[in-house]
């Protein structure tokens, strides 16, 4: 599911700032945000699953058309999505990339 939603420009701001902070998208911040305030588990994880083939996805088609840079980024991305929905399952919460 796609959602187009329009944020304040100082939450946008905050969400921008945390995910450059923590390396990640801006759009993981805020769906790790939304899952946070759904307090659900199994939503929990299948967000940062959904998230690592997002990630998967565009760091493939970067790499085919020669980006390697780009495709690096999306790719370690995917890792870190990959090890968060793990320690989601253990109920382990990961938020920086030392704790990665």
């Amino acid at each position: 599911m796609v959602v187009d939603l329009t944020l304040p420009k100082k939450a946008e701001e905050k969400f921008r700032l945390m995910a450059e902070a923590l390396g990640l998208p801006i759009e993981a911040i805020i769906a790790e945000a939304a899952t946070r305030a759904v307090g659900d588990l199994e939503v929990e994880v299948e967000l940062h699953l959904k998230l690592c083939e997002k990630s998967l996805s565009e760091g493939g088609e970067l790499l085919a058309k020669g980006d390697y840079v780009q495709a690096s980024g999306k790719h370690w991305g995917a890792v870190a999505q990959a090890v968060k929905a793990t320690a989601a399952k253990r109920g382990l919460e990961l938020k920086t990339h030392g704790q990665l």
